[in-house]
C-alpha cells in the first residue's frame, strides 16, 4: 500500500519534487505516500500524536531572538565558579554564542543533557586512570628511548576500565580516541627506514600540556569542565523552554526520537504504519537523524531485515557543519 511507504529528504523542495515525480510515476496514489524532510516527520509524529508530547499541550517554535533571551537569563544567574561565566563590558557574556551552537550540535547529534552527562562521566573515569600513566612516560623531553615505553603504556591504557555507554548513544569514547592515535603515532614513529619522533612528538603536543607547576597534564581535562558546565546550561535551557511552551527547531526530532524510544506503543505505531522506507541524500544525515531512522526499523516484525534502501553519496556531503556524519 502507498500509505505504508515512508521517504525522508533533506529539503522541502526536494521533498515536493519526489511528490511530483511520483505522481507522474503511479497518478494520484503518489499523495498516500508520507514524504517528508525529517524534521517535518519529527513534527507530523508530534502533531499526530500530541498525548506523548509535553502532555498534550500546545507548544510554539522559538525564534533566534526568543532562544538569545533565554539563554541571557540562564547566563545571568550562573554561579561565579562557572568556567563558562565569562563577561566583558562591550561583548556580553562571551560564552553565550559558543554554548547556543554547541546546544544545537548536541541536538543534532542526538544527545539529550543526560545522555552527554553520562557521556562525560565515562570520559572522566578514563582521563582520570589514563592521566598518570602517560604523565609517567611524557614528563620527560620525547626521545628515541620513548618508543620502547609507548607499547606498555598502550597496553595499560587499552585495559582501563570504564562505564560502557549506551550502544544507542552517537558518541565515540574518548578513551579510543587517544589510544588510536597514539597507536598510529607509534606505527607511523616505526615505519621509516629509521625511528623518528616527530608523530610521538605531535601526538603529545595535541593531547598533552604542562600546567602551572610544570606537570604534565591532559588536555581534556580542561575542556571537561567546560562540557560539564555546558550540559548545566543546556539543561536548563530546554527546562526554560518547556516552561514557556516553547520548542527550537531542533527539538522537533529530538524530541521525537526520546518520545519513540521511551514510549513503546508510540513506536510500534509508527513502526506498523511504515514498512518500506526510503532514505535520500543518506550521506547527510546526523546523529538525531540516524537515531530516528534505528528506531523505525528496530522492529520485531522486520526479523532483523528492515524493507529500508538508503540513497547517498560521499562526494556530495555538504552537511557535516550541521554534525553529518
Amino acid at each position: 500500500l502507498p500509505s505504508s511507504i515512508l521517504c525522508l529528504t533533506f529539503t522541502d523542495s526536494a521533498a515536493v519534487n519526489m511528490q511530483k515525480r511520483l505522481e507522474g510515476l503511479i497518478g494520484p496514489e503518489a499523495y498516500k505516500v508520507a514524504i517528508h524532510t525529517f524534521h517535518s516527520f519529527g513534527r507530523e509524529i508530534m502533531s499526530q500524536y500530541p498525548e506523548y508530547f509535553y502532555r498534550g499541550a500546545s507548544y510554539a517554535p522559538a525564534d533566534e531572538i526568543t532562544q538569545i533571551r533565554i539563554l541571557q537569563e540562564i547566563f545571568e544567574n550562573l554561579p561565579h565558579q562557572n568556567s563558562l561565566n565569562s563577561f566583558h563590558p562591550e561583548q556580553g557574556f562571551t560564552y553565550l554564542k559558543d554554548a547556543k551552537a554547541r546546544i544545537g550540535e548536541l541536538k543534532k547529534g542526538g544527545l539529550t543533557p543526560e545522555e552527554f552527562r553520562k557521556i562525560l562521566d565515562s570520559n572522566k573515569s578514563f582521563l582520570e586512570k589514563a592521566a598518570p600513566l602517560i604523565a609517567n612516560i611524557f614528563e620527560a623531553r620525547v626521545d628515541q628511548s620513548i618508543i620502547a615505553k609507548i607499547d606498555g603504556l598502550i597496553m595499560e591504557l587499552q585495559q582501563i576500565e570504564v562505564a560502557e555507554l549506551p550502544v544507542e548513544l552517537p558518541a565515540k569514547s574518548l578513551k579510543n580516541k587517544i589510544v588510536m592515535a597514539l597507536e598510529l603515532a607509534l606505527q607511523e614513529a616505526k615505519n621509516g627506514e629509521k625511528v623518528s619522533t616527530k608523530s610521538i612528538t605531535k601526538w603529545k603536543d595535541e593531547f598533552t600540556k604542562k600546567d602551572l607547576q610544570k606537570r604534565t597534564v591532559l588536555k581534556d581535562f580542561e575542556r571537561l569542565q567546560k562540557s560539564y558546565d555546558l550540559a548545566e546550561v543546556y539543561d536548563q535551557y530546554l527546562k526554560k523552554l518547556h516552561q514557556l511552551g516553547l520548542y527550537d527547531y531542533d527539538d522537533m526530532l529530538l524530541e521525537a526520537v526520546k518520545a519513540l524510544q521511551s514510549q513503546a506503543d508510540l513506536r510500534f505505531s509508527i513502526q506498523e504504519k511504515y514498512f518500506y522506507i526510503l532514505v535520500d541524500e543518506f550521506q547527510d544525515t546526523n546523529g538525531v537523524q540516524t537515531r530516528m531512522l534505528d528506531l523505525l526499523v528496530n522492529a520485531d516484525v522486520n526479523e532483523g531485515r528492515p524493507n529500508i534502501m538508503a540513497v547517498g553519496d560521499d562526494d556530495q556531503a555538504i552537511y557535516k557543519f550541521q554534525g553529518a556524519n
